[in-house]
């Protein structure tokens, strides 16, 4: 599992500068309303909870949630990052191969939130900095407090 002490041995031990992501809620403008949306690629389904402003996920029919509260998954911002993949041939383990993305560059981004999506793109900065979240509008993507969740697919 991922935790804090772990991503600062990384970042020591590969050289890898901290930085912070700045949270706000954005207010975007210009979506379409979507109260359920499919990411075919990896067997999720996401809906719309209008009394909770959340996301849920589903994958295969299995709802996701959160273990240390055996409650659903309340995701405020679903961020679907479109790039290009291939598979390693390297297994993972468990007899299937790793997938490499390419998040070096930049490509579409499907961003649902607050029950609309809109389209937009995303760009590295560089290899090891934060990702830059625009809509087509060119209106900056800032991240809500709240849990985003990042699916990259082709």
């Amino acid at each position: 599992m991922i935790n804090g002490d772990k991503v600062a041995a990384a970042e020591g031990l590969f050289g890898l500068p901290s930085y912070t992501i700045p949270k706000s809620r954005p207010n975007l403008g210009g979506g379409t309303a979507v109260s359920t949306t499919n990411v075919d690629e990896h067997y999720s389904t996401y809906s719309y909870d209008a009394a909770t402003g959340t996301y849920t996920k589903k994958e295969e029919g299995h709802l996701y949630s959160d273990a240390s509260l055996s409650q659903p998954l309340h995701i405020e911002m679903l961020m679907v990052i479109h790039t290009r993949e291939w598979l390693l041939d390297v297994g993972d383990g468990h007899g299937a191969h790793i997938h490499d993305f390419e998040l070096d560059t930049n490509g579409r981004l499907d961003v649902f939130y607050k029950g609309q999506q809109y389209g937009g793109t995303w760009a590295s900065t560089d290899s090891h900095g934060p990702l830059v979240f625009q809509l087509d509008s060119g209106q900056p993507v800032t991240l809500p407090p709240g849990l985003v969740w990042i699916d990259v697919t082709r």
